[in-house]
């Protein structure tokens, strides 16, 4: 065998390994959590005007928007759909803002036991 016979052997069995994934989807990225404080909500038909807007959105897969604590939790494909939330949910008339981290209430739990005795 010659080198070229090796190099056509070689350049055959990648192409047949490729083909073999042609027909199989790249790996889809694990959705990101967007989270947004929401100013102007007032009531149930509030948070159900915006939740029916955003899910409306190319990419996005969750929408939760909580009235109480005056935010929303979107769960999307890709952090570039961003734009398109903001966009959407000002066209209702609602004051939107991103965050960096996930809005809590405060932590109002105690890990001392007010019953037990100091002594």
């Amino acid at each position: 065998m010659t080198r070229i016979d090796h190099v056509i052997i070689l350049a055959g069995t990648w192409m047949l390994a490729c083909l073999g994934c042609a027909g199989e989807a790249p790996p889809k990225s694990q959705p990101v959590e967007l989270v947004y404080v929401i100013k102007g909500m007032h009531c149930s038909g509030c948070v159900d005007a915006i939740t029916l807007e955003v899910n409306e959105i190319e990419g996005v897969n969750d929408c939760q928007v909580d009235l109480d604590r005056r935010s929303a939790v979107i769960l999307a494909d890709n952090p570039s759909i961003s734009g398109a939330i903001l966009e959407s949910v000002g066209k209702l008339g609602y004051d939107i803002t991103g965050v960096d981290a996930p809005v809590h209430p405060p932590d109002t739990t105690t890990t001392e036991d007010p019953l037990q005795e100091n002594g």
